[in-house]
């Protein structure tokens, strides 16, 4: 992991942010084939409650690694029970 989230600072608390992905593949391609991670759960969770927390929000779609929903990480289960 060596993306450390600033460049995700600016957008925190967005109200026009609609859509996330942070799968890093592409439309079609195969999720099984994702590259190594470059940022932390706890960093995209942080930014998305960041997002999340603003009541003016139009955040209709997140889009997580297949990796991390694999994982089941309590920390990002967690986080999707609490804003299903």
């Amino acid at each position: 992991v060596n993306v450390i989230g600033r460049g995700l600072d600016p957008l925190v608390g967005s109200v026009i942010l609609e859509e996330i992905d942070f799968s890093i593949v592409g439309q079609h391609e195969n999720a099984g084939i994702e590259p190594e991670l470059m940022i932390s759960q706890e960093i995209v969770r942080s930014f998305l409650e960041g997002v999340i927390s603003n009541t003016e929000n139009s955040l209709r779609h997140i889009q997580l690694p297949q990796m991390w929903r694999d994982w089941h990480s309590s920390a990002l289960i967690q986080f999707m029970r609490e804003h299903e």
